[in-house]
């Protein structure tokens, strides 16, 4: 699986709050696959709009979703947040650059993107 903005691989990472995500090992993107953005906001029922409605103001991209075969990601405003994403229509996967990362990062709303420096991690 390939990262879709800079091509390099995934490597799958246990974060802090026990949750595996795929971590480019290039620009250090995120993707996570569907629902798994569940596990990293507080309040999950600030993703209602979201999960019923989709991103806000969508707007198809040229990068590819990493898990689909070229179907090409669409970006947008996550409801109730200040931050895009990408996210992939046929499967839902959401791909966050690594400056989106540091906005959710320093949002009370969001627990931490935060590696487990315990593990090892695999690839």
């Amino acid at each position: 699986m390939n990262c879709p903005k800079c091509q390099s691989t995934f490597q799958t990472t246990l974060m802090r709050n026990a949750v595996m995500v795929d971590v480019c090992t290039g620009c250090e993107g995120v993707w996570l696959a569907q629902g798994e953005i569940n596990f990293f906001i507080k309040d999950t029922k600030k993703l209602n709009k979201y999960y019923n409605n989709g991103i806000n103001q969508a707007m198809s991209c040229i990068d590819k979703c990493p898990t689909c075969d070229g179907t090409f990601l669409r970006k947008g405003a996550l409801p109730e947040f200040s931050f895009e994403i990408e996210e992939c229509p046929k499967c839902f996967g959401i791909f966050l650059d690594k400056k989106e990362i540091e906005t959710l990062n320093n949002s009370r709303d969001v627990n931490k993107f935060t590696p487990d420096k315990r593990v090892q991690h695999t690839n």
